[in-house]
């Protein structure tokens, strides 16, 4: 039975934090171990993390969700690793799922599950079925790993390296790309973890910060300018402000009665 390491990056995540933890356990494993690297909250996190005596959590100011990264997995002792954000959660069974893959593998290094997206209170919004991840994929086909269906062996860090802190939203793409460089990632049929979609995330409230840094990635690693992706991309970039102007339009529609279907939906 190998041993697990989750690593949970955490600032101000009382509302989810206890649902993420709940999650660990219910796995039934009991070779694993949960690192909780908080970046000195001010809501009811602390309270939510001294109830749980298993955990190995600090809580102090760092230099954001890379840093936090970066300090939890020096403090990891397990055999396999995932990155679980502390609005994210693991599906039923994964512990099992991924130890049987690795145990029956021991010359494989990363793997990648499905993944379900569900809103700020649960409720499934889609699936994604675990995708083919190589080199050039994530390069130039717009192949992204999500990390909750994301497992691997703690020897990648050694191979390849931390987390890059000079990467605010899309480290982990960095080192997605990075290892690909140097491991092969195999996918398997099983849903493995649950990533949260909701205004609040870095994903929605700032999509034109990770398109910005997943180019400066590509441009780092030398991608195919004129790939599809790229230019999904730069389309993203030349799209955002109208985007925008859109959103706004419908907010003043809605405060002025004539869209009463409107939800405003953050930032």
């Amino acid at each position: 039975m190998l041993k697990f390491s989750i690593i949970t990056p955490s600032f101000n995540q009382g509302e989810f934090i206890e649902e993420n933890i709940q999650s660990v356990l219910a796995q039934n494993y009991h070779n694993f171990e949960h690192i909780i690297v908080d970046g000195g909250s001010t809501d009811n996190t602390i309270e939510i993390l001294r109830k749980y005596n298993h955990l190995n959590w600090l809580s102090e100011p760092d230099r954001g969700q890379t840093h936090a990264l970066n300090k939890g997995i020096k403090k990891v002792t397990g055999d396999i690793i995932c990155w679980l954000n502390s609005d994210d959660l693991l599906c039923e069974g994964a512990f099992d799922t991924v130890n049987s893959f690795f145990c029956n593998n021991p010359d494989k290094y990363i793997v990648v599950g499905g993944i379900l997206i569900v809103d700020e209170f649960g409720n499934q919004l889609w699936q994604n079925c675990a995708q083919k991840i190589d080199y050039d994929g994530l390069l130039n086909k717009g192949q992204r790993p999500q990390q909750p269906s994301t497992f691997f062996r703690k020897e990648v860090f050694g191979a390849v390296g931390l987390f890059n802190e000079n990467y605010h939203y899309c480290m982990d793409y960095d080192f997605w790309v990075r290892a690909a460089k140097k491991f092969k990632f195999y996918k398997i049929g099983e849903n493995l973890g649950m990533f949260r979609r909701y205004p609040g995330t870095k994903t929605i409230s700032n999509e034109l910060g990770f398109v910005k840094e997943i180019i400066k990635i590509k441009h780092r690693y030398k991608a195919n300018i004129l790939s599809f992706d790229n230019i999904r991309l730069f389309y993203a970039i030349i799209a955002n402000p109208f985007k925008k102007i859109s959103k706004l339009r419908r907010f003043v529609r809605k405060l002025k009665g004539k869209n009463s279907d409107y939800i405003y939906g953050g930032p």
